[in-house]
C-alpha cells in the first residue's frame, strides 16, 4: 500500500519503491521531516496487517477527548495529546512495536516544495511534498512544472 496526502505531486515511476515495499513484509514506512526530526503522514507505506494501528485510533476517537483547531485534530488524554494523525502514528507504532522505517532511506527523489523546489524542480525528483502553503493547486497558478504535473484531466486520461 502506497498512501499520499493530496497535496502530493508525483513526477516519476514508484515502481522502485513498490518493488521494495512487497518484498518485505509486516514493514511500515514513514516519511522523516524536512526542516525537524518527526515523522510525517504526507507519504507512508506498508505490506502487511496493521489494522491494529486503526483501532487504536478509534479507540482514541472514542473516547471523544479531541477538538479540532484550525485544519488539525488534536487528541487529548491524561497521559498524553496528539495533533492529528503524524503526532498520532509514530508513538503509536512504537507502543504496538511496529518497526517505522524511513522512506527517505531507501528511496531516493522525495523532495518538499517549500525546502527544496521553490527554484525548480531536482532533477531526480518522483515526488513532491507540499505541506501548509502553496497548496499544488495554487503553486500551479504560476509555476509551469506544478501545472504541467498538476493537470487532472491530464492524469485520469
Amino acid at each position: 500500500m502506497l498512501y499520499f496526502d493530496l497535496d502530493t505531486v508525483i513526477l516519476g515511476s514508484l515502481h522502485e519503491l513498490a518493488l521494495t515495499i512487497t518484498e518485505e513484509t509486516n514493514a511500515f514506512y514513514m516519511l522523516r521531516g524536512w526542516k525537524r526530526d518527526i515523522w510525517t503522514s504526507m507519504f507512508m507505506a506498508w505490506n502487511g496487517d496493521f489494522s491494529n494501528i486503526k483501532e487504536t485510533f478509534l479507540d482514541l476517537a472514542a473516547t471523544g477527548k479531541y477538538k479540532e483547531i484550525g485544519a488539525a485534530l488534536y487528541f487529548i488524554s491524561d497521559k498524553v495529546s496528539y495533533r492529528g494523525d503524524q503526532d498520532f502514528l509514530f508513538p503509536t507504532c512504537n507502543k504496538l512495536e511496529i518497526p517505522v522505517k524511513i522512506i527517505q532511506n531507501i528511496y531516493t527523489g522525495v523532495f518538499s516544495f517549500k525546502h527544496h523546489c521553490t527554484k525548480g524542480i531536482p532533477l531526480d525528483a518522483r515526488v513532491v511534498c507540499f505541506h501548509g502553503l502553496p497548496r499544488p493547486h495554487q503553486a500551479a497558478k504560476t509555476i509551469p512544472w506544478v501545472r504541467d504535473y498538476w493537470n487532472v484531466k491530464e492524469l485520469a486520461a
